[in-house]
């Protein structure tokens, strides 16, 4: 299970750095469109989309926990409940075959008697 948490907190992170590109792609367009913004620097740039993905990937792990703990906690109910079950029919069966159980025996006693 950890194993399984690790690499859906991976995925989860590298599908928000795979968002970089995008926002790239808005920061050249208002580079083109806005006068003036050819005074931010590009390490400006490149440090706030660093912090957004940054941002983003720390909600989305934080998100994927709470999913993860939720989902397990819904899957060892839905396990409890067909243990529960199978435990109900597995008792419910047991009476019919304890009688069969004492009728086979009985029969297996008479024949033998009559045999003897």
């Amino acid at each position: 299970t950890a194993q399984l948490e690790q690499s859906s907190l991976a995925a989860a992170s590298a599908r928000i750095r795979s968002h970089e590109g995008s926002l790239q792609s808005v920061v050249d367009d208002w580079r083109a469109s806005t006068r003036g913004s050819d005074q931010v620097s590009k390490s400006d740039i490149d440090r706030s989309i660093r912090s957004v993905l940054g941002r983003a990937a720390t909600w989305a792990t934080e998100h994927e926990k709470h999913l993860m703990r939720d989902w397990k906690a819904k899957l060892r109910e839905l396990v409890l409940q067909a243990h529960s079950l199978d435990e109900k029919i597995l008792v419910s069966l047991e009476d019919p075959q304890a009688a069969r159980k004492v009728l086979l025996d009985e029969t297996l006693e008479r024949q033998r008697k009559e045999l003897a």
